[in-house]
């Protein structure tokens, strides 16, 4: 492919940052990409449409308003950071009253989905807004400097040039308070770059007279955080901690009735006051309820949200939480847990054996023309659907087909499961027709009558 020939145009229509539109010609397409998405169009095409006086930026247009997702997405989304912070006055007092302090720094530790991130994000805005401050914001994951180095060229509003080290760039920054926060500080925290950056940060402000503003932001309390920091940069910098609790059930029924209030869309007091108790219940994560809140929004296209279609979002909420899980399984795994649901399914108390399981994973391969694992690596792959959580080993009970036969329960519901594998072109319907046949003529599965969970060996 040709380097871009033509930028075509910038759009602000329904996005917050411009959105590039690059013009690409091949042999016989024209491809172009509208924000990260790839279009190609026959040039016979092309002709057509100037035919009928459309330019390719009218149809460039077109398919960016196409694309654009509707205003639920943004608004429930992580980085999405509202006008009002609900429940967190007290952490923004602590960062506002210390905000021309430069000898106090800041590490804002609590559990996942407490609100840190979006708080933090809500007082770097604000800092901006003051004369001679500015923020710098950097996320944390194992490319330290990579991220440190796109943090710094978002602040001077520049690339940096050939071997200039990010450091040298703060001295372009007009502004004498600089405001540096790291999130997700856990997960770069043990890597040998992390005390080095600290240092060389603070080394680089002292000598273009910067004042540096600290905060960190991560899931690891303060005491266990300071192991980690090395006395030579302790001494440089002093830390205050500001802890972020868990949201109770009415702090999140709050926090998601705001969310909707923006997007302005009707809704049921009883459906949300249902959402927050199943958050709260199950793990408190904020996340969950916006996901389950975007798919509700989805399935009735800012409609009027009730309880029947919050059950419907629970629903896809779970299936997708599913699919996102076993994307990232290897694809034997894949199968084995899909005879496993399959097997699970049709048994009382989703309690499975080896043998029921291997009997359909070699069915599915050989169905699919695929070459199956041998049996010390059938042996690791359902160590591994143990260790991940899946099934959950009882007992030893007989000698079967493959060696000595175990029973598993499995600890999710099969049916969603079998849903997500579904959706992610894994067909369960052979294997569920071999089950449907077992359970009428046992002999076919070795399943035992009296006891029709466990495998039945002559």
């Amino acid at each position: 492919m040709q380097k871009p020939s033509l930028l075509l145009f910038n759009s602000k229509q329904r996005r917050r940052t411009i959105t590039p539109i690059f013009f690409y010609i091949k042999k016989s397409k024209i491809s172009f990409f509208v924000s990260k998405k790839y279009f190609e169009l026959e040039k016979s095409l092309i002709s057509h449409l100037c035919q009928h006086e459309i330019s390719i930026l009218m149809l460039a247009e077109a398919v960016l308003m196409a694309t654009s997702k509707p205003l639920w997405y943004t608004v429930f989304s992580p980085d999405y950071v509202p006008e009002k912070i609900l429940f967190r006055d007290r952490q923004l007092k602590t960062l506002r009253e210390y905000v021309n302090d430069s000898l106090t720094h800041f590490y804002l530790e609590g559990p996942k989905s407490t609100g840190k991130t979006v708080t933090v994000k809500k007082f770097l805005e604000e800092v901006n807004q003051i004369p001679n401050h500015v923020s710098i914001y950097m996320s944390g994951d194992r490319a330290i400097m990579a991220n440190f180095s796109k943090a710094v060229e978002r602040a001077i509003g520049r690339k940096l040039r050939f071997l200039e080290r990010p450091f040298h760039a703060l001295q372009d920054i007009n502004a004498e308070h600089i405001h540096f926060c790291i999130d997700d500080i856990q997960n770069i925290v043990k890597y040998k770059l992390f005390n080095p950056l600290l240092q060389q940060l603070y080394e680089a402000c002292t000598e273009y007279n910067k004042k540096l503003h600290l905060i960190l932001v991560g899931t690891i309390i303060y005491p266990k955080f300071m192991r980690f920091i090395r006395d030579d940069v302790q001494s440089r910098y002093r830390f205050k901690p500001i802890l972020f609790e868990f949201y109770d059930a009415m702090e999140i029924e709050a926090i998601l009735k705001q969310r909707l209030d923006i997007i302005g869309v009707p809704y049921d007091d009883a459906a949300i006051k249902f959402v927050a108790a199943k958050v709260k219940r199950l793990i408190a994560d904020l996340r969950l309820g916006f996901d389950i809140l975007k798919n509700a929004c989805e399935i009735t296209q800012g409609q009027k949200i009730t309880e029947q279609i919050i059950q419907q979002a629970w629903t896809r909420t779970k299936t997708d939480y599913w699919k996102q899980q076993i994307r990232h399984m290897d694809e034997h795994l894949c199968i084995l847990l899909l005879s496993a649901s399959v097997v699970a399914k049709h048994s009382q108390d989703q309690i499975i054996s080896t043998q029921q399981t291997l009997e359909l994973y070699r069915l599915y391969c050989r169905l699919n023309e695929i070459e199956p694992l041998y049996k010390t690596r059938l042996s690791w792959a359902f160590k591994k659907l143990e260790e991940l959580g899946w099934i959950t080993r009882l007992t030893k009970y007989s000698k079967g087909r493959y060696g000595l036969d175990v029973t598993y329960r499995y600890e999710n519901n099969p049916a969603t499961i079998i849903a997500a594998l579904e959706e992610l072109a894994y067909d369960p319907a052979p294997l569920e027709i071999q089950v449907a046949t077992a359970t009428q003529q046992p002999e076919k599965m070795g399943i035992d009558r009296k006891h029709p969970n466990l495998t039945y060996v002559s």
